[in-house]
């Protein structure tokens, strides 16, 4: 089972006027971030709106864009969903379409507790065959796996490869990095530029930053910087990555101000927004603009 690592990006999804995915403008956006230097490329996250899409959309989405990438980059699926059944369904097409992994986010909207959560790993890593990256990002679903959680599931079920921690403690983040000791191919992902720094310190095992949507690059070479002890390069890199992150205060939630960002610098043009999503007002255009043309 290969390692998943490196850069990630979480894609966003762009759909036309008639709500449907834009393919053309998708399969430029991909070949923009390979270009660009990414490891790998991740649809139907929280950037990818998968909450707003059907489940037959998310299949067809699977099906285009990872044997799209597959050849080239680590194609990663997200399969959350708030009903099992759905996310073992998308698990099945990630499987038949190539995906090197997929990403879980756990049930949201009722709140489980411990005993609930990890039954329902259970069941997933017992069903699907590829690597499992647990998405825990409690601000949206309501509830932490914890790194001791994390640790009890990893060591059970070899198919549960990783975890994408978004939170805001770069500790928690760290703690994580200690379930390494006992299962050495374990990947922790972080979703924060500003953590970015100090996880580079800790052995962060790579980034799934929405900022690599438009500019991947600068995260590239932050993971480069790294890789080769170029401390100077590492900083630029890293100062380069909170620049970027100012778009984020003009969306809500920020997937917005990201596919602002996107439509700007990669497409030139614009997408259509699907409900409850709605174009950003021409005031925070025009400020993402003036912050692209300052990177």
């Amino acid at each position: 089972m290969k390692k998943l690592s490196g850069l990630i990006p979480p894609a966003v999804t762009i759909f036309d006027e008639k709500g449907l995915v834009d393919y053309d403008a998708m399969k430029k956006h991909a070949d923009y971030m390979i270009e660009k230097g990414v490891d790998g490329i991740s649809y139907l996250g929280t950037s990818g709106e998968f909450s707003v899409m059907t489940q037959e959309q998310k299949k067809e989405l699977i099906r285009t864009m990872v044997p799209y990438i597959s050849e080239r980059v680590q194609a990663v699926a997200g399969i959350g969903d708030t009903c099992l059944d759905n996310t073992l369904e998308l698990a099945k097409e990630a499987e038949a379409a190539g995906a090197a992994g997929v990403l879980a986010v756990i049930p949201y909207f009722s709140i489980y507790g411990e005993e609930n959560v990890e039954a329902y790993y259970g069941k997933l890593a017992e069903e699907v065959k590829l690597p499992i990256l647990i998405y825990n990002f409690p601000a949206l679903t309501g509830f932490d796996v914890n790194p001791k959680q994390m640790e009890r599931l990893a060591k059970r079920y070899p198919n549960i490869a990783g975890v994408k921690d978004t939170v805001p403690e770069a500790s928690h983040l760290k703690a994580m990095l200690k379930i390494k000791e006992s299962k050495q191919e374990f990947s922790v992902f972080c979703a924060y530029e500003t953590q970015a720094l100090e996880l580079m310190g800790a052995g962060i095992d790579g980034f799934i930053n929405a900022t690599a949507n438009f500019v991947p690059e600068y995260t590239a070479g932050l993971l480069k910087a790294g890789k080769e002890g170029n401390r100077t390069e590492l900083e630029a890199a890293f100062e380069k990555m909170q620049q970027a992150a100012q778009v984020y205060q003009y969306g809500t939630p920020l997937l917005l101000a990201v596919k602002e960002a996107v439509y700007q610098k990669v497409l030139e043009k614009r997408g259509t927004e699907k409900l409850p999503g709605l174009p950003l007002k021409e005031e925070y255009q025009n400020k993402i603009k003036e912050i692209l043309e300052n990177l």
